[in-house]
């Protein structure tokens, strides 16, 4: 009785997983109908509709994205609707990823967290970017890039990018951990001269006079990242704002990510 009871229990929670595939399938066709209406014919309502989708989208992908099942078999299929999905190399954190279609040159990224302390799963938005004033608030697309283990507890080094027009952007690779079933987005493992950080950022614009002149290729103000010797690079930026090709690298000594 009790084997079939377990059966049953897990053919139920694999059809809810199935079932939250085909949800989120159709959300993610239904909003990408309404951008490619927009784009084709530039209706206002039609904008108003990509809006919908897209919370439709973040709401039904926060209510799939709570059992163990979903997080070993993430929803891969979201990336034919340009939501991109990065995960940690032990499988605990994902992150899905999409630009909301609603800008122009400034982009925005709509984001869903998922981690796992190990016996339990849960979902999550951004929280630590909201601002009493929506008009200051930044958006990031992201990627894991790594993980690494200090003083017997994991940490997620987790790149992310804010896309402000063509020529901005801003740069940030953030430290996160996972603690009594809690994302804790201010876990400190930098280590710099001002003391133990939880990330590192900075913002290059090509548009301003400094860069105009600038011969540097733009791939080169992208923040890097070397898995086999957890380093970070980062370009050095003048004081004015110029990019140069010098770069600045912490790597991780077993305790901090230190400047070397």
């Amino acid at each position: 009785m009790t084997m079939l009871l377990l059966s049953a229990y897990a053919s139920c929670i694999a059809q809810n997983v199935a079932d939250c595939e085909t949800d989120l399938q159709a959300v993610a066709a239904r909003r990408a109908h309404f951008l490619d209406r927009y784009i084709n014919g530039h209706d206002t309502t039609d904008m108003d509709s990509i809006v919908v989708y897209n919370e439709k989208l973040q709401t039904r992908l926060l209510e799939c994205t709570q059992t163990q099942e979903s997080l070993d078999k993430p929803f891969k299929s979201l990336e034919e609707y340009n939501v991109g999905l990065t995960r940690s190399p032990d499988g605990l954190l994902s992150i899905y990823s999409w630009d909301d279609e609603t800008g122009g040159t400034m982009r925005y990224a709509i984001s869903v967290f998922q981690f796992s302390d190990g016996h339990r799963v849960f979902s999550q938005k951004p929280i630590w970017l909201e601002t009493e004033d929506p008009d200051e608030s930044v958006s990031f697309f992201y990627d894991v890039l790594d993980e690494v283990v200090s003083g017997g507890k994991k940490y997620y080094v987790v790149k992310g990018v804010a896309v402000g027009s063509s020529a901005v952007s801003v740069h940030t690779v953030k430290i996160f951990s996972v603690e009594d079933g809690v994302l804790n987005s201010d876990a400190r493992l930098i280590k710099t001269q001002t003391g133990i950080r939880n990330e590192l950022s900075y913002e290059i614009d090509f548009s301003a006079s400094p860069n105009r002149d600038n011969p540097i290729n733009r791939e080169e103000a992208w923040l890097q990242y070397d898995a086999k010797s957890h380093t970070i690079c980062i370009p050095l930026i003048q004081e004015n704002g110029r990019l140069t090709r010098k770069k600045i690298r912490y790597r991780f000594t077993g305790t901090y990510f230190e400047k070397i």
